[in-house]
């Protein structure tokens, strides 16, 4: 049986960015080994650690210059005892059962499906996922149902004027019910997070920029879509 999915009480204190901080607030509670894949600098994987929210951690990443900067990253830090490193595409480094919980963060959304296709057994074995798509947000909610996923939740993080969706995604037992268009275009749990209404106004003017400068076709309806249920929101 899967242990609950818990919130940790409050976005840990570290240096690092916001958008880190925020996925690493949604490790704790419950997590002994934690997976970090495409782990770049390990900054991840050693504050958890040096925190103590996990009992140790996996530095995954499929080129070896970044997985060099991360044992560097790792040994200044004093935590290799508890941080391991592995160069592997996706979950491939992973074996099943390993990980309690896993973080794809910093890739497109679309690449972030096909990791969890090609990994489908290993990426299923954990508690949760916790998942940051710079793009296809829409697509890739989408595709986590197809998948088998259950949103559990979804989280803004804010640096300056850049917004980043961040998912909490737990294996699902059933068929995950489906969601109406709107919910997947602007997410079921966003409207709850204090920056939600300055989300919705930079993005009204990120799509109107898009349509502006030349957007036709199904990206033309798309975006003019979602303007419309960004507007609505913003009311």
């Amino acid at each position: 049986m899967k242990t609950p999915y818990r919130l940790a009480e409050s976005t840990p204190k570290t240096n690092l960015s916001a958008r880190l901080a925020t996925i690493l607030s949604l490790v704790g509670g419950d997590c002994a080994v934690l997976a970090d894949i495409g782990t770049d600098h390990a900054q991840l994987p050693v504050a958890a650690v040096q925190l103590n929210l996990v009992v140790r951690a996996i530095a995954c990443d499929i080129a070896p210059g970044p997985l060099s900067q991360a044992v560097t990253g790792i040994y200044n830090s004093k935590m290799g005892d508890r941080i391991q490193t592995r160069l592997g595409d996706g979950f491939d480094p992973l074996e099943v059962n390993e990980a309690d919980v896993a973080v794809i963060a910093g890739i497109g959304g679309l690449n972030i499906v096909n990791i969890l296709e090609r990994g489908s057994a290993k990426a299923k074995s954990a508690n949760r996922l916790i998942l940051q798509p710079q793009s296809d947000t829409t697509k890739l909610r989408k595709h986590l149902h197809r998948l088998g996923y259950f949103i559990s939740d979804e989280r803004l993080a804010r640096e300056g004027d850049r917004f980043y969706v961040i998912f909490v995604v737990t294996p699902s037992s059933g068929t995950p019910s489906l969601w109406s268009d709107k919910e997947y275009s602007l997410g079921k749990y966003l409207s709850n997070e204090p920056d939600w209404k300055d989300y919705l106004s930079t993005e009204i003017k990120r799509l109107e920029n898009y349509i502006a400068s030349g957007a036709n076709g199904e990206k033309r309806d798309e975006y003019e879509q979602r303007l419309v249920w960004l507007n609505e929101e913003l009311k």
